[in-house]
């Protein structure tokens, strides 16, 4: 199960996006798309909370492509990587932070990657990304306090409010 899932979803013309939203899971995924291609998921924060299952992912997607994931705080508190992506080709992932307890950030492809340095290398579109724990304020407001990650997102036209129907940044939004 997941917070959000889409199975054999393609997206053709109009917006049809995920965004802004703020999922924070136990015992789920949370985005979850299975065959599903060409879907935008932009500005969603995604905490994962329980450890009793080793397959748990902030995002997950298998046999999906072409899809864009860009702006998301991407947590796993439970040790596993934020993003997974099996047989996930031609996506476009960038400007995402990636934060886990565990040892890797992202399992893509079969390749456990633990470094933000080399995501690129693998995810070739993610040259943008950063690793830190946001601090949110607490589990019931989810507003990062680590500057590091403020700031720092990339403009997208089509989401000019944030979940709390704030204006965002036109030049340097935040995640």
């Amino acid at each position: 199960s997941a917070g959000i899932s889409m199975q054999a979803a393609i997206k053709e013309g109009g917006l049809g996006l995920i965004f802004n939203n703020l999922i924070y899971g136990n015992g789920f995924n949370g985005i979850r798309m299975l065959a599903s291609d060409k879907i935008p998921i932009y500005f969603n924060t995604i905490q994962i909370n329980d450890g009793s299952s080793p397959d748990h992912y902030p995002i997950y997607l298998y046999s999906s492509d072409s899809n864009t994931i860009m702006n998301n705080h991407l947590i796993s508190m439970v040790g596993t990587p934020s993003l997974y992506g099996s047989q996930a080709y031609n996506n476009i992932v960038d400007n995402n932070n990636y934060y886990s307890t565990g040892s890797y950030l992202a399992d893509w492809n079969g390749t456990k990657i633990s470094n933000i340095s080399t995501i690129s290398s693998y995810i070739p579109s993610d040259i943008h990304s950063m690793s830190f724990d946001p601090l949110f304020f607490n589990d019931t407001i989810f507003k990062p306090y680590n500057s590091n990650v403020l700031n720092n997102g990339q403009f997208i036209t089509d989401i000019l409010y944030d979940f709390e129907d704030n204006l965002r940044d036109t030049l340097t939004p935040d995640i």
